[in-house]
């Protein structure tokens, strides 16, 4: 996920054509799946644990992929462009703070989803005796 964030910044600030498409949704796919899963697992553990609050950390969990991303572009800033002067500075940081939002929010909303489905089947196949 790393590479495709660096090929698909270095395209848009580098000014070139990025091309790998069929990539980024084998990428893009992979992702959704690695999200939901570790939704899946972190609210398992919590359940476990008998703590009932599985909302807001799966939703969490998912999310901190768009802080990662942001955090992945401000050091592509200052290694990887030739980006000078205040204007740019604040429109390269305001598109990649929106970018990494976005992200943010559909990890974010993947994982709570995934993890609200696994616990609507987790209690409704458990039988009380």
């Amino acid at each position: 996920i790393v590479m495709e964030v660096f090929f698909i910044l270095k395209s848009f600030w580098g000014l070139k054509m990025y091309y790998l498409f069929d990539t980024l949704l084998i990428i893009f796919l992979l992702l959704m799946a690695v999200t939901a899963s570790s939704s899946i697992a972190g609210s398992y553990v919590l359940l476990s644990a008998e703590d009932y609050r599985w909302q807001w950390s799966s939703w969490g969990g998912g999310a901190f992929t768009g802080f990662y991303c942001f955090l992945y572009s401000m050091f592509f800033y200052e290694y990887n462009t030739n980006i000078s002067g205040v204007v740019p500075t604040v429109f390269y940081f305001t598109f990649s703070l929106f970018f990494s939002s976005l992200l943010a929010v559909l990890c974010g909303a993947l994982a709570y989803l995934a993890s609200s489905i696994f616990v609507k089947k987790l209690y409704t196949n458990f039988k009380s005796d």
